[in-house]
């Protein structure tokens, strides 16, 4: 369980790292890891998905409303800078 969850960060951090140009990849890279974070949090202690739905349906709503979240800001950024890199993102001209 632990080489599971090690892996998921591992993974994680290397898609942050190769995707780091563009804000849409790095998203679904948090998406991913929010995923397995859950799945590890399952398994640790010891449930599955169908004994705890109600579990289940707050972790995803949560993770619905990150990506949201997320999705949204992309909008936003590249209307108003026209693109969605992530070197521009913290840039003092706009």
């Amino acid at each position: 369980m632990l080489s599971l969850y090690s892996l998921s960060i591992f993974l994680f951090l290397g898609g942050i790292f190769s995707q780091r140009h563009h804000f849409l990849m790095c998203l679904l890279s948090l998406e991913l890891c929010m995923m397995s974070v859950y799945v590890c949090c399952l398994s640790s202690l010891g449930l599955s998905i169908p004994t705890s739905p109600n579990l289940a349906l707050v972790v995803l709503s949560l993770t619905v409303a990150e990506a949201m979240m997320g999705l949204g800001l992309l909008v936003c950024r590249s209307r108003s800078v026209g693109g969605d890199s992530l070197g521009s993102l913290f840039s003092l001209g706009s």
